[in-house]
């Protein structure tokens, strides 16, 4: 078992899982490492560099393109070593261009994710849908680069059955007519 997954058996008050911060992991482990005597210092200014790159290196760059739920994304933001950039009226041209820096991108229907998009795409390693199909994502590209394609299919299920007892209940009350 890999060294912290035992905290994503936590939950948060609101009932969402707690994932492992391995960057606060990485620098308490490494703080034990540090030697005693006249190069104290010296190794506290070096690890305190080199702690920030870690802390830099293990952030996930998430880009959300397309309008989602504000809950959704103050979710992502509260997460310590995720970074969040909202931008739902991102052009696919601009898209082209800053996808490189980014592990994760959350899309609705707006956004398409085609085989050029995930080929500039050097760090992505999830594209998430907000949505229930996956038509907009081109599937077998993201596949063969190993970027794992998630998608949100029982989103929609409670606002569904709504409106289909809303249509039928007007149908009840027309009936007679």
């Amino acid at each position: 078992m890999i060294e912290g997954t035992a905290n994503i058996r936590k939950v948060n008050e609101e009932g969402l899982p707690v994932l492992p911060h391995f960057s606060e992991k990485l620098n308490a482990n490494h703080s034990k490492t540090q030697t005693k005597g006249s190069k104290l210092l010296e190794n506290k200014c070096y690890n305190k560099t080199l702690n920030q790159s870690f802390k830099e290196a293990l952030m996930f760059k998430v880009l959300i393109t397309d309008p989602i739920s504000e809950k959704g994304i103050e979710i992502l933001k509260r997460e310590p070593d995720i970074e969040v950039d909202n931008e739902p009226d991102i052009s696919y041209e601009e898209l082209l261009e800053v996808i490189k820096d980014y592990d994760c991108i959350i899309t609705r229907s707006r956004t398409p994710v085609t085989a050029e998009l995930l080929e500039r795409a050097e760090r992505l390693k999830v594209v998430g849908r907000a949505g229930v199909g996956v038509d907009n994502i081109d599937l077998e590209e993201a596949s063969r680069r190993g970027i794992l394609v998630i998608n949100t299919p029982g989103a929609n299920t409670i606002g569904a059955t709504e409106l289909t007892l809303a249509h039928m209940l007007c149908v009840v009350r027309n009936f007679h007519n």
